[in-house]
């Protein structure tokens, strides 16, 4: 998962980030909340859409270094994940259902909103 420079900005500002997933991931990876935006094992931030998203973010990319003992603490992390809100996306549920899907993810600072999708490799993309 890699976002763009300008979306990454935006998010020390964020009020709220808001993720568009489908259902299978949302069950997947936003289920239970108290583990999935808190996570206290490697595992669970691995499966942990607002702890990946905001790594990403920060980081402009999410690497193994994120899913160690020291970068599953991180205070930085942790706190902006607490901003996350994340929901079933009508449109990509209808769209990709329970396929590999992209998602969503918009930086609400203020008045101004970014937003940005992210993408998965042509191989795997379906629908084409």
């Amino acid at each position: 998962m890699v976002f763009e420079m300008a979306l990454s900005t935006h998010c020390c500002k964020a009020d709220r980030i808001s993720v568009g997933i489908n259902r299978q991931a949302y069950e997947a990876v936003c289920t239970p909340p108290e583990i999935r935006w808190n996570p206290q094992t490697i595992v669970q931030a691995q499966f942990s859409i607002p702890f990946t998203v905001v790594a990403a973010l920060l980081d402009q990319s999410v690497s193994l270094r994120h899913f160690t003992d020291a970068g599953v603490r991180r205070a930085d992390i942790l706190a902006l994940a607490a901003k996350i809100e994340c929901a079933v996306d009508p449109d990509i549920e209808r769209d990709w259902s329970r396929n590999i899907s992209p998602a969503e993810v918009r930086v609400m600072a203020g008045n101004a909103k970014t937003t940005a999708a992210s993408t998965i490799p042509a191989a795997i993309r379906w629908p084409p």
